[in-house]
């Protein structure tokens, strides 16, 4: 399975996931070194098992702090 296909596949278990929740959810595919997010969008941003999965890790903490 390709990278892209496998997060289409999470992404849709995701959604699938919390269909039932009745809670105001938005499921985005983006990439993580260029958040399709302006500047100071959010109060807060977290991240768990994920960095040591980046080649730029740094650059996705980068991204992290503009967006809040």
């Amino acid at each position: 399975m390709e990278i892209a296909e496998r997060e289409e596949t999470m992404l849709t278990q995701a959604i699938n996931d919390c269909r039932d929740l009745a809670l105001p959810i938005d499921f985005i595919l983006a990439d993580a070194q260029q958040l399709p997010f302006a500047d100071n969008s959010f109060t807060a941003a977290r991240v768990d098992r994920t960095l040591q999965h980046i080649l730029n890790p740094r650059n996705v903490l980068r991204e992290m702090v503009r967006v809040v």
